[in-house]
């Protein structure tokens, strides 16, 4: 019975990433975040292009929507991240996107170390769903 103390028995305790950095933070679309940058960098006459007045207006409807919900991410959190994606290539003239970025508000969360276990979830997820 000598080894039945809590200190001889063998622990399993996964090691858990330091997310310390993440505290304050939320997680965003780079979507919106680049749709709202537009919807700025679209009003300005000397960018403003030419579509339809219908299609343009879908647009920035959708947009303002966008607006607000960045607006509020920024009022509540400290930082904002994103996951990785593969810029536009307009993303150097969406001054909006690239000053919170200076600002150090809005970060690329990176990801690569956790592709192999997303991959796993996802696949797990749709053989659920044929499953359903």
């Amino acid at each position: 019975m000598a080894n039945s103390t809590p200190e001889n028995k063998e622990r399993k305790v996964q090691a858990t990433p330091d997310i310390s950095h993440l505290t304050g933070a939320a997680l965003i679309s780079n979507t919106s975040v680049c749709e709202v940058s537009r919807l700025l960098v679209e009003q300005e006459p000397s960018n403003r292009q030419k579509y339809s007045q219908w299609d343009q207006s879908d647009k920035d409807q959708l947009r303002v929507i966008d607006l607000f919900s960045l607006i509020e991410a920024v009022v509540l959190h400290e930082h904002l991240y994103t996951l990785p994606c593969t810029p536009s290539g307009d993303v150097a003239q969406l001054s909006l996107r690239n000053e919170l970025i200076s600002a150090g508000v809005l970060q690329e969360l990176d990801t690569r170390q956790d592709h192999p276990d997303i991959a796993d979830l996802v696949y797990t997820f749709a053989c659920w769903l044929r499953t359903c």
